[in-house]
């Protein structure tokens, strides 16, 4: 990903590995145990309204969802689901049932 290759500058660059997280290639998300599976999910299915309501309906986690997995669901979808301030959980089934999406 560097195209230098001095010497005297690659000693000040780290060579660590990057591992990314690609939604759209997972098949299996029982493999997380957080909210980060509904937050995947979610992106995987958001460029298709059927599917995002379909795994909506299907995944009962998302009736009390983590407020920051909320606001994590409207930064890389585009939705603006509102969070519940006074918990520290949303339901996201409700909220979204009350508005088209």
């Amino acid at each position: 990903m560097f195209a230098v290759s001095d010497p005297q500058i690659l000693k000040y660059v780290d060579d660590y590995r990057l591992h990314l997280i690609v939604p759209n290639e997972i098949t299996d998300f029982d493999g997380f145990r957080t909210s980060l599976r509904e937050v995947l999910e979610i992106i995987r299915a958001s460029d298709d309204r059927k599917k995002m309501k379909e795994v909506l309906e299907r995944n009962l986690r998302f009736k009390s969802l983590e407020n920051e997995a909320v606001l994590a669901i409207n930064v890389f979808t585009g939705l603006k689901v509102l969070v519940n301030k006074k918990e520290r959980k949303t339901d996201i089934l409700l909220i979204l049932s009350c508005c088209q999406y």
